[in-house]
């Protein structure tokens, strides 16, 4: 709250659909209008008042990542991948021919790995995409649009960005996954539970798959099972929970103690690549499910993980990796 100001002191998304920075403004009371105070690529954390309402302080953090490709034999030898826009970039995955598909500013980017070339596949016509997956033929991506209210959806749309069709029609969808023979879409509805659910390419109705939480699911490269790290509640230990698609079993294998997300199946399915954070240090390191030990399998000696993908022939593996930035900040509200 802000003291003596009539208002309340929040953060919101700000500036347009494609810059989705947390900004800092303060709501009316009782008119309830919002009046931006920032409008850069921070985003801003914490807002507190001072007592007579005319300063603000909170913590301002920037997130610098880049994402760069190696050879999956030798991942510690990552090259990075230019982008002609520095704006934060959101759920990438490979698409075919060693290419990258890559969310930005709203739109999405097709990158070759090889030569940095880029190319829009969707323009940005109707909203944000700010996840994205290729499956079959078609490109399939979260779409945050103002025209859906408070839906968000996922599309699918050909590689040129033409014939554009919702897929889904839920209230909050995400983290879209694809079949191996390019089939299923499987995504998480966050609004039931956390539910993992699928839909066929072609469109249809959605059925369930697992109606327990399930962010942070992993698909198998065979598309049998699902992999996620959990908590179990017995003896309240990390361990990686298997689940079998077909049958509905879940069995519970054991996994590194350090391990964190983000996870994924290793290219040939054998193993559950994981990373661990040592000294604010992250590292990738990789289970074997025949329970063998585990071992490194990256030596880097600074920055964050915050998303590892395998290309689909398993040759080429990417990385996105930084580090934030924060600082405490002081506003003035110069119309006091």
């Amino acid at each position: 709250m802000a003291p003596g100001a009539g208002g309340l002191v929040a953060t919101s998304i700000g500036g347009s659909l494609q810059s989705f920075y947390r900004q800092l403004g303060v709501l009316s009371y009782p008119a309830g209008e919002f009046r931006v105070m920032t409008t850069d690529t921070n985003d801003y954390y914490a807002p507190s008042a001072s007592a007579d309402g005319k300063s603000i302080a909170a913590t301002q953090r920037h997130f610098v990542y880049q994402l760069g490709v190696s050879p999956a034999a030798k991942p510690d030898e990552l090259k990075p991948i230019p982008l002609m826009s520095r704006q934060q970039i959101w759920q990438w995955n490979w698409m075919n021919e060693g290419k990258l598909l890559i969310p930005q500013n709203g739109a999405l980017l097709s990158v070759d790995a090889a030569t940095g070339d880029q190319a829009t596949v969707v323009p940005d016509t109707k909203g944000a995409a700010d996840q994205a997956v290729m499956c079959g033929g078609s490109i399939v991506y979260r779409l945050i649009s103002t025209s859906a209210g408070n839906a968000v959806n996922l599309w699918k749309a050909g590689t040129s960005g033409t014939g554009a069709v919702q897929l889904t029609t839920g209230r909050n969808e995400r983290n879209p996954q694809c079949s191996p023979d390019g089939k299923w879409v499987y995504f998480v509805e966050v609004r039931e539970n956390q539910a993992l659910k699928r839909v066929p390419i072609e469109g249809g109705t959605p059925e369930l798959v697992r109606d327990e939480p399930s962010d942070g699911y992993v698909l198998s490269p065979d598309g049998k099972t699902i992999a996620q790290l959990d908590v179990r509640e017995l003896d309240h230990k990390l361990v990686l929970n298997i689940f079998d698609i077909a049958d509905k079993k879940l069995t519970y294998r054991n996994i590194d103690e350090r391990a964190s997300d983000p996870i994924g199946f290793s290219s040939d399915g054998k193993g559950i690549v994981y990373n661990v954070r040592q000294h604010g240090v992250d590292n990738l390191w990789l289970q074997p499910l025949d329970g063998s030990a585990f071992r490194q399998i990256t030596h880097f000696t600074s920055e964050r993980i915050s998303r590892f993908k395998f290309s689909p022939d398993g040759s080429q593996l990417a990385i996105e990796r930084g580090h934030n930035e924060s600082d405490a900040v002081l506003l003035r509200d110069t119309q006091k």
